[in-house]
């Protein structure tokens, strides 16, 4: 009886061991597009001056991924707002994900946003950006993990009604690298969410981005009409393409588990 005991234990300890394999982490490496929004902010109201807890309407389209997959995946989400291929290293957010990831695992990089700003903790040129972005394709299969490489989503500027490219310089270095590098999972991210703009056009595009009036919303007392930020429609929206951009490329390890 004591040895059928134990042959079940090491049968149950193996299942659950096995079980455990099986599951898969999606690192999201990136800015404020991609980030995990904060639901609420404090905020002080000026007429009372009490505080409280507004909703915030902003989300990133990593923060929206998890809906899309059954419970096996895991979405560690480490984007950030503001951050560009070089401060995502110098303040090491960066070393974060590879001290944790595991072989198998994915790592979902997009940077651009703050990579062509001018602030000099964040501006990269676009040779550094690409040195920057091999560096990190190169830790991750180091690691053996699995780097997927996306542009950087697209704004909402339109120019005598056609969508302007804001990040060509940043988007060109990307495709020049997924050309380059047969085995590179690659999304493009900037024209599959142009393409969505663009049909919507200037005005009905305004449905996916942190649009609000004034009076609306205290962390916004004067209203927004965001270029950049997305809504959880939005959001939601981009994330789908991105997922739409895994069942192009064949990803199966993580397509079978789409819900």
């Amino acid at each position: 009886m004591k040895k059928l005991i134990l042959s079940l234990l090491s049968i149950i300890t193996l299942c659950a061991f096995v079980a455990e394999q099986k599951k898969v982490t999606i690192y999201m490496a990136g800015d404020s597009t991609m980030t995990n929004q904060p639901l609420s902010k404090r905020v002080t109201d000026s007429i009372t001056g009490k505080t409280f807890d507004e909703p915030f309407p902003t989300r990133g389209w990593g923060q929206m991924l998890h809906n899309f997959f059954k419970s096996e995946v895991t979405i560690d989400n480490y984007a950030l707002s503001g951050r560009s291929t070089l401060s995502f290293q110098t303040e090491g957010v960066w070393k974060k994900i590879m001290d944790k990831v595991q072989p198998n695992d994915y790592v979902v990089i997009q940077f651009g946003h703050n990579d062509s700003n001018s602030k000099p903790d964040r501006h990269t040129t676009p040779e550094q950006y690409e040195a920057n972005l091999r560096s990190f394709i190169n830790d991750v299969r180091t690691k053996g993990a699995i780097p997927i490489l996306c542009t950087p989503v697209s704004r909402r500027k339109f120019e005598n009604g056609r969508v302007v490219h804001t990040l060509k310089r940043y988007t060109e270095v990307c495709r020049k690298i997924a050309a380059e590098d047969t085995k590179l999972l690659f999304v493009d991210m900037e024209l599959k969410s142009e393409k969505i703009i663009a049909e919507l056009g200037e005005e009905g595009s305004t449905k996916l981005f942190t649009t609000l009036e004034p009076g609306v919303n205290k962390n916004f007392p004067n209203g927004i009409k965001e270029m950049t930020h997305f809504n959880e429609t939005g959001a939601t929206v981009m994330a789908e393409e991105f997922v739409k951009g895994l069942r192009e490329l064949q990803v199966k390890p993580l397509t079978k588990y789409l819900k």
